[in-house]
């Protein structure tokens, strides 16, 4: 009966533990396909740290990660896949949290 007992607490403690890790890895995220449910998606990266009708929003903090998958009735349509290289290259991401990117906008002056 004690060991019993000691073994029922072993496994929720161990299911908590589980509970609490996160899914989105970039190894799960390579098992994501086009054709893909919902469910099975969530299955796979757990829930998303931002849905939306047609795109959920994965995203990991350190070292930083995000992935974006599109969905098309209720299917994988389309994924993308960002990290800290690709965050380098890209010039918005230079811009602080909470301001507008500038964008120079060439203008030519047509005289008739």
């Amino acid at each position: 009966m004690k060991k019993t007992l000691v073994l029922l607490v072993l496994v929720a403690v161990s299911a908590g533990a589980m509970a609490g890790c996160n899914k989105f890895t970039p190894k799960r995220y390579s098992l994501i396909q086009t054709g893909m449910t919902e469910l099975e998606v969530e299955k796979i990266l757990g829930p998303p740290y931002h849905k939306f009708s047609d795109s959920w929003t994965y995203t990991h903090e350190d070292p930083f990660y995000r992935a974006k998958i599109l969905f098309k009735n209720g299917r994988v349509a389309d994924k993308a896949w960002t990290d800290e290289k690709g965050i380098a290259d890209d010039p918005d991401a230079k811009v602080p949290m909470g301001e507008t990117p500038k964008v120079e906008v060439e203008r030519k002056i047509v005289v008739d």
